[in-house]
């Protein structure tokens, strides 16, 4: 919801030079590569579906359309997920994940933002909002299981340098 003209409110920009800061270090950590790690494999996808399953708690009639909405980032996350790469950087394994499971991941993000932060939102809007979320915790989630184990593949095949 956007505040009114006769008051200044100085948290957007704020908020907005935040987001733009965290989705660009995001982007190239994504599109370039990070290290690799079972665990951090899940950590996002884990803290999404996490606040999913806590804002579903809260509003129980959302729970078809996001349980759908899931299903469908799984599906997608898992289809597209393969595209992941792996490489060594020293003795460091590496890898960098999907560009397009990353571009959807990071549209439905924005629209998520865009809808929260601008458009006063009803009970249907809130409803969606919870289903885009769960979208991308599913998507994220198919996409590390590709991670995980195209990850033990490629330490079977290389033992690094």
């Amino acid at each position: 919801m956007i505040a009114s003209p006769s008051i200044p409110n100085y948290t957007t920009p704020l908020y907005l030079a935040v987001l733009a800061l965290v989705l660009t270090l995001n982007s190239y950590r994504s599109l370039s590569g990070t290290r690799y790690r079972g665990w951090r494999v899940f950590l996002r996808p884990g803290i999404y579906l996490l606040l999913a399953l806590i804002l579903l708690a809260l509003d129980p009639k959302a729970w078809i359309l996001s349980t759908l909405a899931g299903i469908a980032g799984v599906v997608t996350g898992t289809k597209l997920g393969s595209s992941v790469n792996f490489y060594y950087n020293g003795v460091q394994l590496y890898y960098r994940r999907s560009p397009t499971v990353y571009l959807i991941w990071l549209a439905v993000f924005l629209l998520r933002v865009f809808l929260s932060t601008w458009i006063n939102l009803g009970t249907q809007g809130l409803q969606l909002l919870d289903a885009l979320l769960l979208f991308s915790s599913g998507l994220l989630l198919g996409e590390s299981y590709h991670i995980l184990f195209k990850a033990r593949e490629f330490k079977a095949r290389n033992s690094g340098p």
